[in-house]
């Protein structure tokens, strides 16, 4: 399964989102994602006009757990929310900011750790983004609900 987003925002907007790569791909492809997840979890809405779309970028670690880092004395860093960053962030900045209160690193919802590179990034990048075409592409198709 793919990671995916509903709710609306403070007019009332629906705004849907997931993972994978927006830009570059078709309007046609993006509206047609769109009208499918919007009319099988929303088909009281009938037919909608889409106002707006927007893309961005999502960190994954490989074992799906964020890293908190410590840049320099008082200089905090996250990455790697793994699609998961609306709910976890405000609890990981929560204890930022109890930790740079404090100075109590115990506070933190994750120990800090050093850096480390990632193996074959590419290689997984192009993995992800595979199997995240092919299963949008599915749901366009009607093929997974």
């Amino acid at each position: 399964m793919v990671l995916s987003s509903m709710r609306r925002d403070a007019e009332g907007r629906l705004i849907l989102g997931s993972l994978g790569k927006g830009e570059g791909r078709p309007s046609m492809y993006l509206r047609c994602w769109a009208n499918r997840i919007q009319r099988h979890y929303f088909p009281q809405l009938g037919n909608v006009e889409w106002e707006c779309t927007w893309t961005g970028r999502i960190a994954f670690t490989p074992d799906h757990t964020l890293r908190l880092f410590e840049l320099a004395p008082g200089v905090l860093g996250v990455s790697g929310y793994n699609g998961r960053g609306i709910t976890t962030g405000t609890v990981v900045g929560k204890g930022f900011a109890r930790y740079l209160v404090s100075g109590d690193d115990a506070l933190l919802p994750l120990p800090i750790r050093s850096p480390q590179p990632i193996r074959a990034r590419a290689l997984r990048s192009a993995g992800y983004e595979g199997g995240f075409t092919l299963y949008h592409t599915g749901q366009c198709l009607r093929v997974l609900s």
